[in-house]
This record gives C-alpha cells, structure tokens and sequence, in this order.
C-alpha cells in the first residue's frame, strides 16, 4: 500500500458534498476530463449535490485542486480502491505514448 501510494499507481475514490449550486464545479472537472456521478441529496440544512469521482491515484491533487478552487466549502472524503469494474473511467493519453 506505502510502495503504491508512492508510485501513484491503483485508484481513488473521492466522495464530494456541497451545498452551493452557484458555481458549476462538477462542469469544471468533466472538462478536466474526470468521469463523474452527481445526485441530488439532503443534509441536515437542506439540498446538497453529492458528487462520486473515480480517478488515477496521480490525478487526485489535480482533482482536489479543482474542488478547492471553486468550491472552498464543500465536504470530500478519499478512499483507495481495490477493485473496480464497468462504468466510465477516463485514461488520457499521454502525448509521448502517441506514435506517428
């Protein structure tokens, strides 16, 4: 776990609750090229948007600085994955994988 927490290889889970609907973060990261689910919940003040992101443990700075910037109030939570199966995972390419 210590030896792939330092590679940053596997995947996170980030669990990302917010109160603020002004700011359209969620856009924010689907443009940064992070695959997302958001719903519409309630917390103990009212209406929350509730937001499950799966990442490459390497993005996940990149990921919370875009939560942080436009929304500096919201509640994340981060969990290792161990297995993930289906769904909608984004793997950019990096430009040096590319041949010609």
């Amino acid at each position: 776990m210590t030896i792939e927490r330092w590679i940053g290889a596997g995947h996170v889970l980030i669990r990302i609750v917010s109160r603020d609907d002004s700011v359209d973060w969620v856009q924010a990261l689907r443009k940064a090229g992070f695959g997302l689910t958001s719903v519409q919940g309630e917390g103990s003040e009212g209406n929350v948007n509730v937001v499950l992101l799966v990442a490459r443990r390497k993005r996940t700075t990149e990921a919370l600085k875009i939560i942080q910037d436009l929304e500096p109030q919201a509640f994340v939570t981060l969990d290792p994955i161990s297995h993930a199966a289906g769904g909608y995972l984004v793997a950019p390419v990096a430009p040096s994988a590319l041949r010609k």
